[in-house]
């Protein structure tokens, strides 16, 4: 028997960071090239701090440099987990977090992050439709759409991949 899913099992491994003494602006130009929200900010791999896009914009338009350090304007850093958490026990503090997500630590080393999608998506319940629409797996209602990532009553099976209607229209 399998035991209960863990951050391990859901968590990103892939994240952006910066150092905390690189330099704003740096900083500002990865968040634009990779769509990003926010940044991990690390002194070596510990995480000592987190960038967001807001703390950038504030930082603009409060005149600050961009040529200043990210030290200068990063926030605390977003809350850790333990990657052998259960995924029932960080529930609560994830979902009550105001940035959406919490960084996995190992050995106090940033190794990946969990977000409130992941964890959304790795406990959706599957229930009995009330009613099933054509092409729907009828499996599954009010579940995770796996391109845009939206919950939706609606899902149908496109190439293997359950789909909300918006996101099947392209197909």
């Amino acid at each position: 028997m399998r035991d209960e899913p863990t951050v391990r099992d859901v968590m990103h491994r892939e994240f952006l960071g910066v150092s905390e003494s690189d330099a704003l602006e740096d900083a500002a130009e990865l968040l634009i090239e990779e769509n990003a929200d926010y940044l991990v900010v690390l002194r070596g791999h510990e995480p000592v701090g987190s960038l967001s896009a807001r703390n950038v914009l504030a930082a603009v338009l409060s005149e600050e440099s961009l040529e200043n350090d990210v030290s200068a304007v990063m926030e605390p850093p977003v809350p850790t987990v333990s990657a052998e958490e259960r995924l029932a026990d960080v529930e609560e503090l994830l979902l009550g977090e105001d940035a959406g997500q919490l960084i996995v630590t190992e050995e106090n080393e940033a190794i990946g992050v969990i977000t409130e999608r992941d964890l959304l998506a790795a406990t959706t319940t599957v229930r009995e439709p009330t009613h099933i629409h054509e092409g729907s797996d009828p499996a599954v209602e009010n579940s995770i759409c796996e391109v845009c990532g939206s919950l939706s009553p609606e899902l149908t099976s496109v190439n293997g991949q359950l789909v909300c209607p918006d996101c099947g229209d392209g197909f």
